[in-house]
């Protein structure tokens, strides 16, 4: 089995992308390592299938904490200074809040949802 879980605080509220006829959930988290002696900041892609409910997005929030896991895979483009850039990415599973930041009328407890259903 190949899986990627990674811990770490949402970038931006998630939006909903229609892909190959399904909905996601699209948002990208943030995580901090040291590396020799400093912080070095990596951000990972994530899509999360919309399923029956879309209670979910109401809980992805930038700044919110999560614990997500799935099938990693990379993307690549050029930038605009015309040099190839990949980004880490990964179909999410499994996802849990875990805290961090709460929005206003949103409480802290953990919740999770996990999900089968890849795009691929």
């Amino acid at each position: 089995m190949y899986r990627l879980e990674v811990i770490g605080n949402i970038g931006q509220d998630a939006e909903i992308k229609a892909i190959n006829g399904k909905d996601y959930y699209s948002f990208s988290i943030a995580y901090t390592e040291k590396r020799a002696g400093q912080d070095k900041t990596y951000w990972i892609k994530c899509l999360k299938t919309v399923g029956e409910s879309t209670k979910l997005g109401d809980y992805l929030k930038k700044g919110q904490q999560v614990f997500v896991s799935g099938m990693p895979y990379t993307t690549a483009y050029i930038n605009k200074d015309n040099k190839a850039v990949s980004d880490q990415c990964v179909f999410v599973n499994n996802i849990q809040l875990l805290g961090g930041r709460p929005q206003s009328g949103q409480s802290s407890n953990q919740s999770q949802e996990k999900d089968d259903d890849l795009p691929f």
